[in-house]
């Protein structure tokens, strides 16, 4: 939407979107493809559970990965682009709007990823699950 509106502002924000893309995509199938199906060589996301016991810097990372896709999302929508044209337009005040009201949806879309990761029959100390993993892992190497 960016790229259309013919303004340095909008080229600007279409790279950075298409940059941001690019690296947390990039980076989320080097974590499912690059590692986790190396090393189990299953798709079954069953044997996954428990997984921050065994690597936590990489259940860290692949968390804030899958938080900048999801505010990639949010941040690429109605919000952040009736934001943009207001600053085109000179409306200080509704882009200011406009981004306020894209940072509190951003607030209560990871408020309800908090609520769903909280009240899920798993966690991430379930001891069968570890042991199922390492098993595996143990097996196929």
């Amino acid at each position: 939407m960016g790229s259309f509106s013919n303004s340095i502002q909008g080229i600007e924000g279409a790279i950075a979107l298409g940059l941001g893309h690019g690296f947390v995509s990039s980076g989320l199938f080097i974590c499912v493809g690059g590692v986790l199906y190396d090393r189990s060589h299953t798709r079954l996301i069953t044997y996954y559970r428990g997984i921050a016991q065994i690597m936590p810097l990489f259940s860290v990372l692949f968390f804030i990965l899958c938080l900048g896709n999801a505010v990639l999302l949010l941040a690429s929508g109605v919000t952040i682009t009736y934001s943009h044209h207001s600053l085109i337009q000179g409306n200080r005040n509704g882009a200011l709007l406009g981004a306020i009201f894209t940072v509190f949806l951003a607030m209560i879309f990871t408020a309800f990823q908090g609520v769903e990761y909280a009240v899920s029959s798993f966690s991430f100390t379930d001891y069968n699950f570890t042991t199922a993993y390492a098993e595996q892992v143990e097996y196929n190497t």
